[in-house]
């Protein structure tokens, strides 16, 4: 978030100045930079799951665990394996 608030501010502020302030580096801001957006396009697919996997846990009243939740979402056509449904489970509802 600071590195995101740095480019946002870049031309009003010193990148330098808001280094400093917001107790970042340089070399890690320009190294976050460089850095491939893969991991904003993971995010994106991991937030898709986990929205499909509550959506599907929510309209079966709760009930479900992941294998049957797993065959529900493959039987939408939503491709999906029981361990990543688990997984999706784990976060969404603990």
């Amino acid at each position: 978030m600071k590195y995101a608030f740095v480019r946002e501010h870049a031309e009003e502020i010193p990148i330098v100045r808001q280094c400093q302030l917001l107790g970042i580096s340089k070399s890690g801001y320009y190294a976050w930079l460089k850095r491939p957006t893969d991991t904003n396009k993971r995010r994106e697919k991991q937030a898709m799951i986990d929205e499909a996997v509550r959506l599907a846990f929510f309209q079966q009243k709760q009930r479900y665990g992941s294998p049957r939740l797993t065959v529900d979402l493959c039987e939408s056509g939503f491709a999906i394996n029981e361990n990543t449904v688990a997984i999706a489970c784990s976060v969404n509802h603990s």
